[in-house]
């Protein structure tokens, strides 16, 4: 099923509300490639798909699945997931991101940028699983620093590509999971934490990280532990002095190198846990 406008391309959303509800025996839905103002589907036996690039003042997904494919998705205000969204398009949300559904972007990159007021990022209730390719936090605010918190739910937020922090903007981002709902983090990529970034990290929730770990910004550790597993290398290196302090830094994978960047200083608070293997030694040294 698809909607077709006459002439092409002349379907005006306006201020309305587009609800797709409808289930296509014979495949998915196609959502059309348009800029809507409410923008919803709510079929839990239904795949939606989106035609194009497709924007909304607010995007709701109340059941069913909305898939990207590999075309932009974007909203000005909240993306609400009770459903499933997925797909490898860039997904970008000007306001909170929520709902009790499941997030599955195995590419592209989800952005968070920010402005006006502080945000709320992840399931608002649940265990569902957010998994990402790339994930961003940004502020376009201009004028004011912005933080962006956990929502209720309890779901892992897995990163298979690169988490990065305040990679464009004037003002500083936070991503401050140091709150009463902690998030567990397992990224398979890489931390970059840009000159606005800011990530205050758990004390409490598991905190995995596969490679590399970059501090152009602030990483705040609080009193949680780092573990860094992953085959290969894992990559340490900063702007500042130091240029990471850490809590407690563990790793047990065998085999792995943790290669931090000569001339740099990194601190550890805590306790510094390396445990390799009988002819497999985990290795530490300077790039």
């Amino acid at each position: 099923f698809q909607i077709l406008a006459s002439p092409t391309g002349n379907l005006t959303p306006s201020t309305s509300t587009f609800a797709y509800t409808g289930n296509n025996g014979g495949g998915n839905t196609t959502v059309q490639s348009e800029t809507y103002d409410v923008l919803q589907v709510n079929n839990g036996s239904e795949i939606y798909a989106l035609e194009g690039t497709t924007a909304g003042a607010t995007v709701t997904i109340t059941a069913g699945t909305l898939d990207t494919g590999a075309n932009a998705l974007s909203a000005t205000g909240d993306l609400t997931v009770t459903g499933t969204l997925q797909g490898t398009g860039n997904v970008t949300i000007n306001g909170n991101v929520t709902g009790a559904g499941t997030v599955t972007m195995t590419g592209g990159t989800f952005e968070q940028i920010i402005s006006g007021a502080n945000k709320n990022f992840g399931s608002s209730s649940g265990t569902n699983e957010w998994t990402f390719s790339g994930l961003k936090f940004n502020n376009s605010d201009g004028v004011a620093a912005r933080t962006i918190t956990p929502n209720a739910g309890t779901g892992t937020i897995t990163i298979t590509g690169t988490l990065t922090l305040g990679d464009s903007g004037t003002q500083n981002i936070t991503f401050d999971n140091e709150t009463a709902n902690d998030r567990v983090f397992d990224i398979d990529g890489s931390i970059l934490i840009s000159t606005k970034g800011v990530f205050s990290a758990s004390s409490t929730a598991s905190f995995t990280l596969a490679t590399n770990l970059t501090n152009n910004g602030t990483f705040t550790a609080n009193t949680g532990t780092l573990t860094i597993d992953g085959s290969g290398t894992s990559t340490f290196d900063g702007s500042g002095t130091p240029a990471i302090t850490f809590n407690n830094l563990t790793s047990t994978t065998a085999g792995k190198t943790l290669a931090f960047t000569e001339a740099k200083t990194f601190r550890i608070n805590g306790k510094l846990t390396i445990s390799g293997a009988s002819g497999n030694q985990i290795h530490i040294h300077s790039t």
